[in-house]
């Protein structure tokens, strides 16, 4: 259980990390862009990583309460 733990917590580390970094060129993206359609495609892209944020807490709190 304890290495499940461990590979559960560094997974999570790299995921936080890969949604940050999606979060950041989303950003990058929205203030580089004047064309509507690329505008809607950022906006897209930091709401999927808010959304990929919320699941991820969603798992931690989860993992440290024993649910599933």
């Amino acid at each position: 259980e304890i290495t499940t733990r461990l590979v559960g917590s560094e997974m999570c580390i790299r995921d936080r990390k890969e949604t940050q970094k999606s979060f950041e060129n989303a950003y990058k993206g929205l203030e580089s862009v004047d064309d509507p359609d690329l505008i809607d495609l950022f906006i897209y892209e930091i709401n999927a990583a808010n959304l990929r944020y919320k699941v991820l807490l969603r798992d931690i709190k989860n993992s440290d309460t024993g649910n599933t």
